[in-house]
């Protein structure tokens, strides 16, 4: 284990993208079904608009409202529904909920033209060291930034450490990477830790989120011994 493992900040959004010709149903339907349960849901008005033109449905998108610490997402244009909180269990927690209550209140099919389910993470992670001389010590193969340092008369060290599916391409419905880098504002004490994990396995997104702290402990503990 590390000698120290501090997380100072954390971001996570939770999402699902649909296929659909025409989405099923619009923000007002969405939000008085959360009303409905009676699930402490605290709903956002729609902003101020004009008169809408006869003969046009206007939706509106964006933070439809809160549980808890957890804002809720909606956006019936690119078909997506997602959470954002600092607390990975409750935000994993409010969406699942959400997810069950459009499938049982508004479209009971809505699962079957799920595309994907998605996880972004974001944390700032402290360990005691020096994120720009501990990912330094990343040694490439063959030598190469010698080579680099060759060819443009520069001394390199590597400044991150990511990681990707191998066998996936970056626009698969199933993917995931981790980058590890040096805070912009704060390199010489805290890790930028960026997740992405996507699956059209909607359990497997489950698995991989209760399990993503302890994911990124063991890294940095890898890390640790190089």
């Amino acid at each position: 284990m590390s000698q120290e493992f501090k997380i100072t900040a954390k971001r996570n959004r939770l999402s699902v993208r649909y296929r659909y010709v025409i989405f099923p149903f619009v923000t007002g339907d969405l939000q008085n079904a959360l009303a409905r349960t009676k699930m402490d849901y605290v709903l956002i008005p729609p902003p101020k608009t004009g008169p809408t033109p006869i003969g046009v449905s206007l939706d509106w998108n964006g933070i439809i409202g809160k549980k808890g610490n957890v804002a809720i997402q909606f956006d019936s244009l690119p078909q997506v529904i997602g959470v954002d909180g600092s607390d990975l269990n409750e935000s994993i927690n409010v969406f699942l909920e959400i997810l069950d209550i459009v499938k049982t209140s508004i479209e009971p099919t809505i699962d079957e033209n799920a595309i994907f389910y998605e996880l972004l993470s974001n944390y700032a992670i402290e360990t005691g060291e020096n994120p720009m001389e501990r990912l330094g010590k990343i040694k490439p193969e063959g030598n190469l930034n010698e080579k680099i340092k060759n060819i443009i008369q520069e001394p390199v060290l590597n400044y991150g450490f990511h990681i990707y599916s191998s066998d996936k391409k970056i626009q698969s419905s199933d993917w995931f990477d981790i980058n590890i880098q040096p805070a912009a504002r704060s390199s010489e004490k805290t890790f930028d830790v960026m997740t992405v994990y996507r699956n059209k396995d909607k359990s497997k997104v489950e698995k991989f989120v209760s399990n993503h702290d302890d994911y990124i402990r063991k890294i940095f503990d890898e890390l640790n011994k190089v």
